[in-house]
């Protein structure tokens, strides 16, 4: 029983370090996007792709989690 016990300790700790990683990985996305957001459009002529990273940027912003 023991032995469980301290399996599933383990096993509570990677999880919890796991969400910290994603949560990490997740406030990095999310400055990117505002950088972005703010950067691109002051740029004198967005191309295609540009306006589509712009409007992915302003999405994610908006779908705040």
């Amino acid at each position: 029983m023991f032995v469980f016990l301290s399996q599933l300790r383990s096993i509570q700790k990677i999880h919890k370090m796991y969400n910290m990683y994603i949560h990490n990985i997740i406030m990095v996305i999310r400055l990117a996007a505002i950088e972005l957001s703010d950067i691109l459009p002051h740029t004198l002529s967005l191309s295609r792709g540009a306006q589509e990273a712009v409007r992915a940027c302003q999405t994610v912003l908006s779908d705040e989690c």
